[in-house]
């Protein structure tokens, strides 16, 4: 079994991204040497759900399941918060230049997440007694030095 190592590096990689320097993030497979390539954009984005995560953790909330998937949808984070259950987007921006990622929620992709932990808490019974909400963490940021900008309870069902 090969474990994956996260590890940021920066570059300049102007052409790419001509942003100037830039965290180029790059994976290490232990056990079949030193290799190291691109992140693709999924495996970006589970560290930066990952990132987000801990930043939650780190303020008191516990994890119930990650990206939670079925055909309405997918939830990034599903946490509890106290007696709270807590249903987590999780946006991701390099830079606020055009507009923040709690922002690209559109009304649609909210029934579509509304939908989704209806679902979610419709399998698990022993939550779906308890209040719930739903927030947003909007990440921004290259580096390793992350901005996190949590709104609870961003939006509620109709």
């Amino acid at each position: 079994m090969t474990a994956l190592i996260y590890v940021v590096v920066s570059y300049g990689i102007w052409r790419l991204f001509q942003t100037g320097p830039f965290a180029l993030i790059v994976r290490i497979r232990t056990g079949v040497g030193l290799r190291s390539e691109l992140l693709t954009t999924t495996e970006f984005g589970a560290w930066v759900e990952a990132e987000a995560q801990g930043y939650l953790e780190a303020r008191g909330l516990k994890l119930v399941r990650r990206n939670y998937h079925c055909k309405f949808g997918e939830i990034d984070l599903v946490m509890l918060d106290g007696e709270i259950v807590v249903f987590v987007e999780v946006r991701y921006r390099a830079n606020n230049k055009f507009g923040a990622g709690f922002e690209t929620i559109s009304t649609a992709k909210q029934r579509r997440l509304i939908t989704t932990a209806g679902s979610f808490l419709a399998r698990h019974r022993r939550l779906s007694r308890r209040c719930c909400r739903f927030d947003v963490v909007s990440v921004t940021g290259g580096n390793y030095h992350l901005h996190f900008l949590w709104i609870r309870n961003a939006f509620q069902k109709p």
